[in-house]
Order: structure tokens, then C-alpha cells, then sequence
């Protein structure tokens, strides 16, 4: 028998647009290589706590040194324009990086609101 959230994944699915399967194929790899990352950056009580640690260094929120990650994320973008490659991560890794840094940024900024 089919759960509730099978039921309702199923109906969604059959709604999905062109580029929308995609899509979601990119958010589960963006969930994944955050999984794995975690596991090599964070603490087992805190999976964003080098993102936290390394904001605190330069004291600005947690959320700011997830967009400062972003930026380095952006000049190895920039400089794939500019020379056409990029020497050590791929310019695919690049970007599922830097989309993983919005959405830590997103989940830092609403916790930060949230305990304020």
C-alpha cells in the first residue's frame, strides 16, 4: 500500500515540467555532498561548525561566512571565464559548492532570526 508521501511524490511528479527532473536530480547531489562534507568539516554535534568557527575568526554572523565561502566560490567562477579552466575543482564542483553555501547561508540566517 502506498504511504501518504509516496502518494503525494508520485502526483508531483507527474506535474514536473521540462528541466524540472533536472532539476531535483541536482538538489539530491547538493544533499549528498553535503553529507559527505560534513563528515570531513564538522563535529558530530554541529555539522555547520567550521562555517561557524571561521566566522567567528573575522567576528561577523555565521551566515556572512557562509556568503564569504560563496564569494571565493564566485572568483574561481570568474576566473573560468577568464581563462577557461579552473586548475583544481571542476567548474561542475564549483557550482554545486557554491549552491550548498546558499542554502548553509539560508539555514544559518533563519537560525540566527529564529534565536534572536
Amino acid at each position: 500500500m502506498e504511504t501518504e508521501l509516496e502518494s503525494r511524490k508520485a502526483a508531483s511528479e507527474r506535474h514536473l515540467r521540462p528541466g524540472s527532473r533536472e532539476f531535483l536530480a541536482v538538489l539530491d547531489e547538493i544533499r549528498e555532498l553535503h553529507l559527505r562534507k560534513t563528515l570531513d568539516y564538522g563535529q558530530d554535534d554541529d555539522a555547520l561548525s567550521n562555517i561557524r568557527s571561521s566566522a567567528d575568526v573575522i567576528n561577523v554572523p555565521s551566515w556572512a561566512g557562509a556568503i564569504l565561502r560563496i564569494s571565493d566560490k564566485l572568483h574561481r567562477i570568474k576566473a573560468f571565464f577568464r581563462r577557461g579552466l579552473v586548475e583544481f575543482d571542476g567548474i561542475e564542483d564549483t557550482l554545486l559548492d557554491g549552491a550548498a553555501y546558499f542554502a548553509i547561508a539560508l539555514v544559518l540566517y533563519r537560525e540566527r532570526n529564529r534565536d534572536a
